[in-house]
């Protein structure tokens, strides 16, 4: 893990993860959160029904700080969630789109 991570290590993370088509539409979309760990050498969050953590990417600037007033209630589950620090969003893009610039990968 990185060394500008592990200043996140135990803040309290939600992450969204959507799976697109080679059209943009979201095929999947699954929502995490909890405090983050490190497993393996990278980060990642423990959720429910896995026995292996969801690994996260290791690249400070993908999370974005939290207002810790706000709640956030789960697309998926409906839960609400509070006293979230940083939340980080990103996209799983068909494997023959990662390697194209974002402006291709739009008009597709």
């Amino acid at each position: 893990m990185k060394d500008a991570m592990r200043q996140l290590l135990g803040k309290h993370i939600l992450a969204c993860l959507s799976e697109i088509d080679n059209n943009g539409r979201v095929l999947r979309r699954q929502e995490f959160h909890g405090p983050l760990i490190e497993y393996r050498g990278k980060p990642a969050l423990r959720h429910a029904g896995s026995k292996r953590p969801f690994v996260l990417p290791d690249e400070l600037g993908y999370y974005r700080k939290a207002d810790l007033d706000r709640d956030y209630t789960l697309e998926e589950s409906g839960e609400t969630i509070s006293a979230v620090d940083y939340t980080l969003t990103f996209v799983k893009v068909p494997p023959e789109f990662a390697n194209q610039p974002d402006d291709a990968r739009a008009t597709a």
